[in-house]
């Protein structure tokens, strides 16, 4: 979260399911399901340090491996995923609300 504040943010990856997405996400995440990651690659920046998370853990520790396979080396895995965030109280975009700048799909 400091790291996102201090104007340096990461790439943040949500591989979870759109409709997961669509429930609620990180503001300013991109969110790109595991199923579509080999496939849509190129929309993963190579130019700035990637984070990637899933709900809890699973999914994004599969899309850092493959982002790895792919020769990237800024990739990181965030702990304990989206139930993380959210238990840490860091911010979040509820369900129906509107994106922050450079949020996407």
């Amino acid at each position: 979260a400091a790291q996102r504040a201090a104007g340096d943010a990461p790439f943040v990856l949500d591989v979870r399911a759109e409709k997961e997405w669509n429930a609620g996400h990180i503001d300013r995440s991109h969110n790109l399901p595991l199923p579509h990651l080999r496939e849509r690659l190129a929309e993963v920046p190579v130019d700035r340090p990637v984070v990637v998370h899933c709900e809890g853990g699973y999914r994004s520790a599969i899309a850092a491996s493959l982002l790895a396979a792919a020769g990237r080396t800024n990739v990181s895995d965030l702990v304990g995923g989206y139930k993380a965030w959210v238990a840490s109280q860091f911010p979040t975009v509820a369900a129906g609300a509107a994106c922050g700048q450079g949020c996407g799909k």
